[in-house]
């Protein structure tokens, strides 16, 4: 009798509940948040270094995750994609069980302004995910020079009890390394994760 590795049943199950299971109409409700902005903290995704930046967070309990909401402007021409993944120990997996892209236009393209807000990025087909770790992880695909997103981070410290901040980079993928002040803080992203209960 064959063995199947316990994270492939895991990502197993949670593929065959999100292909099987239909939508939730009930309203999505914040189930994981650090909404506090620091104005003068912000850093580029994407950009010669190809910067990503993921958050763990924690589901408490099983349900569509429909939107996260993000400080984040772009911009024109630029495409950044949202992945949702598995994490383990604290830290992303690299496991992605739902994606969505998201335009310039959706998030603000007019970065001269320095608007900073919450913007939404809502996935077309919500996954219905079990209670657990997950991560989210932010990334501007490779393209035309001068094409990035800036994101605003939260202040210095643990903020987010639920789980860490991350960042790499090109020459370092797919390794993460936790994001920390210039101190050596630790840094959460500001954030806000929705989710639509069965």
């Amino acid at each position: 009798m064959r063995c199947i590795p316990l994270s492939s049943f895991v990502l197993f199950l949670i593929a065959g509940a999100a292909l099987a299971a239909p939508p939730s109409t009930s309203p999505p409700s914040v189930v994981a948040e650090q909404a506090q902005v620091q104005l003068s903290g912000s850093t580029e995704i994407g950009g010669g270094a190809q910067l990503r930046f993921a958050q763990v967070f924690q589901l408490p309990r099983e349900g569509y995750l429909s939107h996260v909401m993000l400080p984040v402007n772009c911009s024109r021409a630029t495409a950044m994609q949202v992945w949702i993944g598995l994490a383990v120990g604290g830290v992303p997996t690299g496991v992605v069980v739902a994606t969505e892209d998201m335009r310039s236009a959706s998030l603000d393209a007019h970065v001269q302004a320095r608007t900073v807000g919450m913007r939404m990025i809502e996935f077309t087909q919500p996954a219905l995910l079990p209670a657990g770790e997950y991560a989210f992880t932010l990334i501007v695909p490779a393209g035309r020079r001068g094409v990035h997103c800036t994101l605003w981070l939260g202040p210095s410290g643990d903020t987010y009890t639920g789980g860490r901040a991350f960042f790499n980079e090109r020459g370092n993928m797919p390794r993460w390394s936790e994001l920390l002040d210039t101190t050596g803080a630790p840094r959460d992203l500001a954030f806000q994760v929705f989710v639509r209960p069965l």
